[in-house]
């Protein structure tokens, strides 16, 4: 097969960026997002559960940390939609 010959003139020249999206799209890699990344410590229950508790001034950023046992900023990046965007 030719995709395993790694010959030179058989090799194109790309950046890091170039070869992730190329093996994103031929499913030889999934993006780490969520639940794939093996640092995550939230899932998408309790993300879902934490979007519907957060009451600003009432149910705040710390106490949903400390509930959850993570960072503020996690809480705060999941809130805002700036993590877990596929939820």
């Amino acid at each position: 097969m030719r995709e395993y010959d790694n010959r030179v003139e058989n090799l194109q020249w790309v950046s890091k960026k170039e070869n992730q999206i190329h093996a994103w799209i031929n499913n030889r890699k999934k993006p780490l997002i969520g639940c794939n990344n093996p640092m995550a410590i939230l899932n998408d229950d309790i993300v879902r559960k934490i979007r519907q508790e957060y009451i600003p001034y009432k149910n705040s950023y710390k106490k949903l940390a400390k509930k959850y046992n993570v960072g503020i900023a996690s809480i705060g990046y999941a809130i805002r939609n700036q993590t877990w965007k596929h939820i």
